[in-house]
């Protein structure tokens, strides 16, 4: 759980450099995959939306989810303030597509398939503002419960949460990749770097906290 001084200073950085807390932290992420990678550039994830673009389907009861592919070029150069930008496009465009159905855009590029891994998205990003608040319809209450996970759908599931208290960071991993202790250095370095570049913004990531040394998997 980040300090409700880190929460705030997340939430005014975003609107002060134009851009929303799912760009910015996606943002932070794509800084922080880039430095525990070993300075890999060409940094990929996965995210999902509602799937409810249109005001008809806001009330009907089903799943319309859909997985959007965000792809980011990470320099060591660039910093937040830059990479923020690049961030908020690369979503801006992936929302304008959203409607582009993520089991047709597999089959278009084709990629090599792994049974053990979804395919385009290894590694996925939550950053949640809010939660469904428990509602009355006539004789039918809605009341929202926490949603056990079934175990690890990709390799590594990075969410953020907004609590009343603050913003909530979590790591989950596909632990026959990963050791626990892997995993707990990235999100360590992840909440650094965060903390970090909220703090300079206009720090270059070469001057990053440095990750831990590990042998990653390819």
């Amino acid at each position: 759980l980040l300090s409700p001084e880190v929460s705030d200073l997340f939430d005014a950085r975003a609107r002060e450099l134009g851009s929303t807390t799912f760009s910015l932290g996606s943002a932070i992420i794509a800084a922080t995959l880039h430095r525990f990678s070993g300075g890999v550039r060409d940094v990929v994830f996965g995210t999902q939306v509602a799937g409810r673009p249109d005001v008809d389907l806001e009330n009907l009861i089903g799943v319309f989810i859909n997985n959007l592919v965000l792809r980011m070029d990470v320099a060591d150069t660039a910093s937040l303030k830059s990479l923020a930008s690049q961030a908020h496009a690369t979503v801006q465009d992936a929302l304008i597509n959203q409607r582009m159905p993520f089991h047709k855009l597999v089959e278009l590029l084709n990629p090599p398939r792994d049974l053990s891994r979804t395919p385009l998205i290894s590694i996925n990003v939550i950053i949640q503002q809010a939660f469904l608040e428990d509602a009355v319809y006539g004789d039918l209450t809605l009341k929202g419960v926490p949603s056990p996970s079934p175990g690890a759908l990709y390799d590594l599931n990075f969410q953020m949460i907004r609590r009343q208290d603050g913003w909530r960071m979590s790591l989950e991993y596909n632990a026959d990749l990963f050791e626990r202790s892997t995993a707990q250095d990235l999100l360590d370095l992840w909440r650094a770097t965060f903390e970090t570049c909220l703090a300079s913004p206009e720090l270059t990531f070469d001057k990053l906290p440095q990750p831990a040394a590990r042998n990653l998997p390819p």
